[in-house]
């Protein structure tokens, strides 16, 4: 805040001492060391000049949380998820034939695929792709009970979590897989999915009631967003439909079965299922599906508030006063402490970091308190307003400091999200690309993303996914655009060259030294120990041409101009543009002055 705002626009809050009754307010909160109220009760009370106070509480503080940061740091083994680049494999449309023959290497012997993927592949896609974790999605049965398109199905309809599809191996051959992952320094990821399941499930087989459920009087028809399941003990069931909720209305997936977590056997067996993953198959962690649903606010406004009560269907009496997924994170942490948990959550971001999450989506904005909002990444960058942009960087730079509480996961695409050409049209498309890809941290890539893969059924309304569920899609190795592969060829070589894992990366949100409100926005990666050591990456997201004009308190001022979408990456040890758009040009580099600058 102060070098957004400069000191002078704080020091009445240190002065009038709000700032003080705040402070006092958040260590009494978190049971912080006795001596901290102390220290604060004394530069309350010192006589001496408010800039000089300022500055002295400043230093302390930032020297006080930085020895709780040093001192946690340790204890946190899931600190790795925080800067994963994890590569989103769904092996039914990953075509491992097509990716073998494009490098000019023997096609795999079956389609099976666990049974296939070799120690080249995986080689490939860490060192080629710059890929240090892989989340497998849609590895287990999917059901067959109103089973949607006709490729087989949502994987996120399972009808078995505890085995692997057959058409692409066995257990066995994905725990070979995970071994050999682990043998070249790469994390395993899954897809956990918590709130719903296949209606024809092995869970639904073995207890109705571990799902939001009615027993079904005589000639009773089931309601909206329920089916009829007729049970081995005799019973004829109502089974809700998995759903979220949006602004009171349900969306149901009609091809799944709503667990119930006001149910305190349906989190004994799911917590089962998962450290059977953890502890026979040796993942590293799960990608937990719409995660927020579960929380316990979430799920008791939306089924035992809602849907319950308007059906008239039976309501608990006493619920779970602990929220599920702190009960999950517990358990397996105790078995696995450097497992991770990265969450698809458009809501609910406080009571998943109290919960114990590890990442979370930088997909939608998430409302605070006063109408405040935490920006999210994707859909900052995707309205191409610099105000957001610069809202969402300077959030990401707060979370990348930080070293409690989750992370953002940033994006430019996904498997739910059109193809980003799709998205942001011919002229923003690369500069969103390098502007993503360059951020360090957590960063989430679709296979079949670097080469523009983008399959999307127009014939069904909604669903631009690059490799839609509701057709047979596979990517397509063979035929890429040379426009994507020639982008991230040069992205993932800078990538590797700046090691943008390393935990000791500095990242800072650039500002103009003239406007605030500009139409640039920027960021500067570097070293902890070598503030020029590194790389800056500015980006016009507007359909003009711009200046720029900023400074770097150790190498002066940069200034220049970038076209409408344009971008520029810039090397901080000699001022060399790395990268740019066609149009795009860096005019004054750090080697010239600043009054050379602004004249």
């Amino acid at each position: 805040m102060r070098e957004q705002y400069g000191a002078d626009a704080l020091l009445h809050h240190v002065e009038q001492g709000h700032y003080f009754d705040y402070l006092q307010h958040v260590f009494e909160q978190q049971h912080f060391d006795p001596f901290v109220n102390s220290a604060l009760r004394e530069f309350r009370h010192m006589d001496i000049a408010i800039e000089e106070k300022y500055a002295q509480l400043v230093e302390f503080l930032s020297d006080y949380v930085r020895d709780i940061q040093s001192a946690v740091e340790p204890f946190d083994r899931a600190q790795w998820a925080k800067m994963a680049n994890v590569y989103y494999v769904y092996p039914r449309t990953f075509n491992l034939k097509d990716f073998r023959l494009e490098q000019g290497r023997p096609v795999p012997e079956s389609d099976a695929f666990f049974a296939e993927l070799d120690e080249q592949d995986l080689i490939f896609i860490r060192d080629q792709r710059c890929m240090d974790s892989i989340w497998f999605e849609g590895m287990s049965p999917i059901g067959e009970r109103n089973r949607k398109g006709d490729a087989g199905g949502s994987p996120y309809s399972i009808r078995d979590p505890l085995t692997i599809n057959p058409d692409y191996g066995t257990v066995e051959d994905f725990k070979r897989v995970v071994n050999l992952m682990h043998k070249l320094g790469m994390k395993v990821e899954v897809g956990f999915v918590p709130n719903h399941t296949a209606m024809d499930s092995v869970l639904l087989t073995e207890n109705p009631k571990y799902f939001v459920h009615k027993v079904a009087e005589a000639g009773e028809q089931p309601p909206e967003g329920a089916f009829e399941y007729n049970h081995t003990d005799g019973k004829r069931y109502f089974i809700a439909h998995g759903a979220f909720d949006s602004m009171g209305v349900h969306n149901f997936f009609t091809d799944t079965a709503q667990l119930d977590y006001s149910n305190p056997a349906t989190r004994r067996k799911m917590i089962e299922i998962a450290e059977t993953m953890v502890r026979e198959w040796g993942v590293d962690g799960f990608r937990i599906d719409m995660s927020y649903c579960v929380t316990q606010e979430y799920f008791k406004r939306t089924w035992n508030d809602r849907f319950r009560e308007k059906n008239n269907w039976p309501v608990p009496d006493d619920e779970p006063d602990t929220e599920f997924l702190y009960e999950l994170y517990s358990h397996i942490k105790a078995i696995c402490p450097w497992f991770a948990t990265w969450h698809e959550a458009y809501d609910k971001w406080n009571t998943l970091s109290v919960a114990g999450a590890s990442v979370i989506y930088g997909k939608n904005n998430i409302a605070r308190a006063r109408g405040a909002e935490h920006f999210g990444y994707y859909d900052a960058v995707a309205s191409l307003l610099p105000e957001n942009i610069r809202e969402v960087l300077r959030r990401t730079e707060f979370l990348f400091w930080q070293r409690g509480g989750p992370s953002a996961l940033l994006f430019d695409g996904n498997h739910d999200e059109p193809a980003l050409k799709r998205k942001m049209g011919e002229r923003y498309w690369k500069g969103v690309a390098t502007f993503t890809a360059l951020l360090p941290g957590g960063r989430l890539f679709q296979a079949g993303q670097e080469i523009g893969t983008d399959q999307a059924d127009k014939e069904i309304e909604g669903d631009l996914k690059p490799l839609p569920f509701s057709k047979r899609s596979q990517i397509d190795w063979l035929h890429p655009d040379e426009e994507h592969v020639s982008l991230y060829e040069k992205l993932n070589g800078l990538r590797r060259y700046h090691t943008l894992r390393n935990p000791r990366v500095a990242f800072r949100a650039l500002r103009d030294m003239l406007f605030e409100e500009t139409a640039w926005v920027g960021y500067e990666v570097t070293t902890n120990s070598q503030k020029d050591a590194g790389y800056m990456v500015l980006w016009n997201p507007t359909n003009q041409f711009c200046d720029f004009d900023f400074e770097r308190e150790s190498s002066g001022v940069y200034g220049g101009y970038l076209s409408a979408g344009g971008y520029l990456v810039i090397d901080l040890t000699d001022g060399q543009v790395l990268m740019r758009d066609s149009l795009s040009h860096l005019g004054i580099s750090k080697r010239q002055t600043a009054q050379h600058a602004i004249s």
